[in-house]
């Protein structure tokens, strides 16, 4: 598994760790903000604190709470992404994902290490527009020649095509990795990989001779 520079390739395959955002964040605007005179700057201040006192909260997809087998479709997609990973159906996988490398088919194909997934559990936050979503998907996988289930978890950034049906962004663009960055971030889902990351760190204590083996990968 070492050396494999394949962004959706370290999405698919990488299991011995929970998956963070590799992208940057883009560059803080607020910057440009500041050069603002100071008059104008003072009275929009004064407008803020008074907007802030009266207004409603804005429902957006950034502020959406993190939700559990929320949404049927995006459940169906994450289950058969699984299983097609599971049974190393390269075919399955390009209709599910919006590209797919003859480098990323190898790898899939030719994969020693993971001998399935199973009880996946699908979170979902709202993506950045109103039919899309920040995935993070919490399984359970085996490795070969090891009895142990370690618990996992991995983000992916679902979209929706014009004849409605969704798919996973293979490798999601700076802009989506930044939201994703943001998401990240949130209360809940810290939540979510905390206690993701102690069920693992227990499972494979649990289990000298897998510890031993994931070390030297």
């Amino acid at each position: 598994m070492k050396g494999n520079s394949s962004k959706f390739l370290a999405l698919l395959l990488s299991a011995s760790m929970i998956m963070s955002p590799t992208a940057s964040v883009l560059a803080d605007t607020q910057e440009k903000a500041a050069q603002t005179e100071s008059s104008a700057a003072a009275e929009e201040a004064l407008q803020s604190e008074e907007t802030a006192e009266t207004a409603e909260p804005e429902t957006t997809p950034a502020a959406g709470e993190l939700e559990l087998n929320a949404y049927p479709q995006v459940n169906a997609l994450i289950e058969k992404y699984y299983a097609a990973l599971t049974g190393k159906d390269v075919q399955s996988l390009k209709e599910l994902v919006d590209e797919l490398d003859p480098s990323d088919e190898s790898a899939i194909t030719n994969s020693q290490y993971i001998e399935g997934y199973s009880n996946v559990q699908v979170y979902t936050k709202k993506g950045m527009t109103d039919t899309s979503y920040v995935v993070f998907a919490a399984y359970d996988h085996k490795y070969v020649g090891y009895d142990t289930l370690l618990p996992g978890i991995s983000y992916l950034y679902v979209d929706t095509k014009e004849d409605g049906s969704l798919y996973i962004v293979a490798d999601p663009n700076e802009e989506q990795l930044a939201y994703i960055s943001e998401q990240l971030e949130d209360a809940k889902v810290q939540e979510l990989l905390n206690s993701t990351q102690a069920s693992y760190d227990e499972k494979l204590a649990s289990d000298e001779a897998l510890s031993k083996y994931l070390s030297e990968l």
